[in-house]
């Protein structure tokens, strides 16, 4: 790239993709920052063998494994995610060191105004900062200590009272911070970026500020400027780690020149229910594993193999792929059996519509008419077993019951929990709940759920599963019963991953857990 002396900014736009979403949030910030004052650039990682068609106009800095390697940083895994994304950022700076503030916007971060008008103000009005960035803040042993990246992997020079986080998807470094940050990670010390960056650079006597949100770091008048934070969450509100926004709900809440992430990328290939795939495979054995999950990374790859490993020789293993965010092509993935759909195209899938209740029931049970085994061992994607998982799905194996459930329930009843509020004309005598982010179900018992959901649909799977198996007479069995241990609830992540990492027990399944990062698989294997 050819540096610019007038400019004064870069904006890199970071990617591991080039498809037409990234494109055009590219042209948005071509077209609404001032070409004098801004370069706009893609900064693209690119994976070993992957190559990537990027149209003329558009100006791209590359990074490879080999060019992050040279960097002789200590990364805090062997891949960029979790924890080392601004890695690129540094190689970019290393190679172009003349800009005197370098922007970092990851893809998926959306801003409803005007680029020009965020960016222009921060330039002009907080110039002297040297770092800014969102959800700002100290540990805190009252209200943020289970955050998981304040303990793991954290070296980062600093006992954990003195250490500072950021969230990062989108960020604004001088060009002396990121020499600073280059130095003090040369010098070995490591960290998640989240907490590496922001806690060398205060205790380093760097300026650091939150552009919106609120706290101790968020400059005068800046209060909730450009997000909102939920403040009972770590990383929640407007900018947040999970779940997806969609463009429609974005819009929907009407916040003018407020950032948003992640943002749900729109993409109109494969617009099917539920397919399936590779069916050489199917059918080998009578029960089949069926792990539901809507994300593909080298870290759920990792977890996926250890799981076919596991299954091997005892059951089929399926991956039910929602493919309505990250878009799968079956075909790149010759080692795993797949069977797609669409979330937002599959009839029921949300509950009601409320995309905070998700039906994986209905999935399950589409799935079951395109491949039919004796039982189905369902696996979400965010529960994960401290014992041997080969075992345990030796064990299910060889029960011949209709439906097998987790019988554990921290808030302690069907009445406590708020889905309960769409339940209508129940024919039942006696209402059951059950935390279905595992259950081993029969085709016979699928049938009819599906037949009953199609009279009446209001009941949330949690609800249905439990309340007609007990009800009706099915052949029931619970986990617990067969020495099984449930730490779980909805959340937040934060305080199952801390439970997982520091008062793990044996033969106990933990949910939810969304850093798969965190998972020692050989442990996993040996317990």
């Amino acid at each position: 790239m050819t540096q610019n002396d007038n400019k004064n900014s870069v904006i890199l736009l970071s990617t591991y993709i080039v498809n037409e979403f990234v494109i055009q949030k590219y042209r948005k910030l071509c077209v609404e920052l001032d070409k004098n004052k801004y370069d706009v650039l893609i900064l693209l990682n690119i994976d070993e063998g992957q190559e990537w068609h990027v149209p003329e106009d558009v100006a791209c800095f590359g990074t490879t494994c080999e060019s992050l390697n040279a960097l002789m940083y200590e990364p805090i895994e062997e891949t960029l995610l979790p924890g080392s994304c601004h890695f690129p950022l540094l190689r970019f700076y290393i190679d172009n060191p003349d800009y005197r503030f370098y922007w970092f916007i990851e893809y998926d971060v959306e801003f409803t105004g005007n680029w020009s008008s965020f960016m222009n103000d921060c330039s002009t009005n907080l110039s002297d900062y040297d770092f800014l960035s969102c959800h700002i803040e100290r540990f805190d042993e009252n209200n943020n200590k289970y955050w998981p990246w304040w303990h793991r992997s954290n070296k980062v020079g600093y006992n954990l009272t003195d250490c500072i986080k950021g969230f990062n998807p989108i960020c604004r470094y001088s060009n002396k911070a990121l020499a600073y940050i280059d130095h003090y990670q040369k010098m070995g010390h490591s960290a998640h970026s989240e907490v590496l960056i922001t806690t060398c650079l205060y205790h380093g006597g760097f300026k650091i500020g939150d552009f919106g949100g609120r706290g101790e770091f968020v400059p005068e008048g800046y209060e909730n400027r450009y997000y909102i934070p939920n403040m009972s969450g770590t990383n929640d509100g407007t900018m947040r780690y999970r779940p997806l926004y969609t463009p429609k709900e974005i819009e929907g809440t009407g916040l003018r020149n407020k950032l948003f992430h992640p943002l749900k990328e729109i993409n109109n290939r494969q617009d099917c229910s539920v397919m399936s795939v590779n069916k050489t495979e199917c059918g080998r054995h009578d029960n089949c594993v069926v792990f539901i999950t809507h994300k593909i990374d080298s870290l759920m790859l990792h977890y996926l193999s250890y799981l076919k490993k596991e299954t091997e020789n005892i059951m089929d293993f399926v991956i039910l792929y929602d493919n309505s965010s990250q878009i799968l092509i079956p075909e790149e993935y010759p080692d795993f059996q797949f069977c797609v759909f669409n979330s937002d195209k599959l009839d029921g899938f949300f509950h009601y519509g409320e995309r905070r209740l998700p039906n994986p029931l209905v999935a399950l049970v589409d799935f079951s008419k395109k491949s039919e085994y004796k039982h189905y061992l369902l696996i979400e994607n965010d529960i994960v077993f401290t014992g041997d998982m080969a075992e345990f799905i030796r064990n299910i194996n060889t029960i011949d019951a209709d439906y097998i459930h987790i019988a554990t329930d921290i808030l302690g009843g069907p009445e406590n929990h708020w889905p309960i509020n769409y339940i209508k004309n129940s024919p039942f005598k006696n209402l059951y709940f059950s935390w279905c982010q595992l259950f081993y179900i029969s085709h016979r018992y699928l049938t009819d759920l599906d037949a009953f959901m199609k009279e009446n649909n209001t009941f949330y799977y949690e609800f249905l599963l439990p309340t007609m198996a007990y009800n009706n007479g099915y052949s029931v069995r619970q986990f617990e019963n067969l020495g099984y241990r449930f730490e779980l609830s909805w959340g937040p992540a934060e305080i199952y991953e801390y439970k997982y990492q520091n008062e793990r027990m044996h033969n106990t399944f933990y949910h939810p857990i969304k850093n798969l990062s965190i998972i020692d698989i050989e442990q996993q294997t040996t317990n």
